[in-house]
C-alpha cells in the first residue's frame, strides 16, 4: 500500500475563505467518519458530541458571532471541570471551531491543541472524537503555515481509520474517498488526493464493480489530468464509462448517471484533443451530445459543459474561428 507522499507538493491554499469553508466540512466529515455499522453501539458521549456539532456547524452558518458567544460561554461553565474531562473538550472544541470559521489562527491553536490532549486521555478513545480534535488540530496549524505538523496530523487521521477498518472493508473505502475529498477542497494536495484514491479502488476491487466505483476513478482521473498523467486518467475515464453504461443498460432513465457519464465524455475528449487525437476527441464530443436530457437544469448544464469542450477541441485543432463560432 503506498504511502502519503511527504513533500512532492508544497500545501496550497485555494479558497481564500478556507477557514469558513472547512469549518462546516470538518464536522461533515465527521458525521461521514461515524461508525454506524459498527458491532459495538455508540457511546453517548459520541452521539451527543455529534448532535453538539451538528447543531453548532448550523450555528456557524446562521450567525458566527452568536456562536462565538455561544462557545465562550459554554468554555466558561466548564472551568471547575477537571483538565481531561470530556466535556470540556466538547466546549474548547466548539470555540475552537468557532475561531476557525474566523479565520483567527492565532486564536484558535491552543484550543485545537488542547482538545487534542483531552480526546487523547479518554479511554477507551473514541475514534471519531479523536479524528475530529485532529483534523481541527491540523487547519490551524495549516493556517498558521506549519505545514509540516499539518501533514502529521492529517496523516495519524488516516492511520485511525485505517485500524479500524480491514484491508478489504468498503467502509474502509468510503473513509479514504471522504478523506480525498477534504484533503483536496482545503488543502490542495492532489499528488495525495490521487494516492488516497487509488488506495480506495485497491479496497473496492475485492467487491463487485458498481458506480460507487466508477465516481471514484472519474475522481481519480481528474487529479492525474492535474499531474500530467493524461494516459493514466484516459484509462480510467474509460473503465468508468463502462460501468456507468452498464449501470445506463439497467436504468435508461436515470439522468443523474447520463449526467454522469456525459462528464466522463467530455473528458475523454479533453485528453484526447491534448494528445493530438481530434477525430477521436470529436467522437466523444458527439457522443456526449447524443443524449437529450428531460430535466431542464441538466439540459442546461450539460449543454453548457458539452459546448465549452467542443471550442477547446476545435481550438486545440488550430481552427480559431470555428472555436468562437
Amino acid at each position: 500500500m503506498p504511502g502519503l507522499t511527504q513533500g512532492t507538493q508544497p500545501f496550497q491554499r485555494i479558497d481564500r475563505l478556507v477557514g469558513r469553508w472547512l469549518a462546516v466540512v470538518v464536522v461533515t466529515f465527521g458525521f461521514a467518519c461515524a461508525l454506524p455499522a459498527m458491532a459495538a453501539p455508540d457511546s453517548p458521549h459520541l452521539a451527543q458530541h455529534r448532535e453538539i456539532n451538528r447543531k453548532f456547524t448550523e450555528m456557524l452558518a446562521a450567525d458566527p458571532a452568536a456562536a462565538m458567544k455561544f462557545a465562550k460561554a459554554g468554555v466558561e461553565s466548564t472551568k471547575l471541570l477537571g483538565p481531561y474531562d470530556q466535556k470540556r473538550g466538547d466546549a474548547l472544541e466548539l470555540l475552537g471551531r468557532a475561531h476557525i470559521y474566523a479565520e483567527e489562527w492565532k486564536q484558535a491553536m491552543p484550543l485545537t491543541a488542547e482538545v487534542l490532549v483531552i480526546r487523547r486521555a479518554e479511554r477507551p478513545a473514541e475514534p471519531e472524537i479523536l479524528s475530529m480534535a485532529l483534523i481541527n488540530d491540523a487547519l490551524v496549524l495549516f493556517g498558521a503555515d506549519r505545514q509540516a505538523e499539518a501533514d502529521a496530523a492529517l496523516t495519524e487521521v488516516m492511520a485511525i481509520w485505517r485500524d479500524a477498518f480491514g484491508e478489504r472493508d468498503l467502509r474502509r473505502a468510503e473513509k479514504l474517498e471522504q478523506y480525498a475529498m477534504l484533503v483536496q477542497g482545503g488543502f490542495g494536495r492532489t499528488a495525495w488526493v490521487a494516492e488516497l484514491l487509488r488506495e480506495a479502488l485497491e479496497v473496492r476491487e475485492w467487491h463487485p464493480p458498481d458506480t460507487h466505483v466508477a465516481i471514484t476513478l472519474y475522481d481519480l482521473a481528474e487529479q492525474e489530468l492535474l499531474l500530467q498523467e493524461p494516459g493514466k486518467a484516459d484509462a480510467h475515464l474509460a473503465r468508468a464509462a463502462m460501468l456507468f453504461e452498464k449501470e445506463l443498460a439497467r436504468k435508461r432513465d436515470n439522468e443523474d448517471m447520463w449526467a454522469r457519464l456525459v462528464q466522463v465524455q467530455v473528458m475523454r475528449a479533453g485528453v484526447a484533443a491534448s494528445l493530438g487525437n481530434q477525430a477521436q476527441a470529436r467522437k466523444f464530443i458527439e457522443a456526449a451530445r447524443s443524449h437529450r436530457f428531460k430535466d431542464r437544469a441538466l439540459r442546461a448544464e450539460m449543454g453548457i459543459r458539452v459546448a465549452t469542450a467542443h471550442a477547446e477541441v476545435i481550438q486545440r485543432g488550430g481552427d480559431i474561428d470555428g472555436a468562437l463560432n
